[in-house]
């Protein structure tokens, strides 16, 4: 089978890799926090409550998978 690039996106969305992946997303926008790319007040408190929600749903998932 030849590995494209869209195949190896969707083999790294199933399983334990999701969790990897939605890391990696969470440090790429808190490092854009820093830079101030979204400085309005508004879209920082939206950006951090799906932060947390994100967080909370990725912590029950992994209890409940062990």
């Amino acid at each position: 089978m030849v590995s494209t690039r869209a195949s190896k996106g969707k083999r790294l969305r199933r399983g334990r890799n999701r969790a990897l992946l939605d890391e990696k997303r969470l440090r790429s926008i808190k490092k854009r926090i820093a830079e101030g790319y979204y400085n309005s007040k508004e879209v920082r408190r939206t950006i951090a409550e799906r932060i947390s929600d994100r967080v909370l749903e990725n912590n029950e998932g992994e209890e409940t998978e062990r």
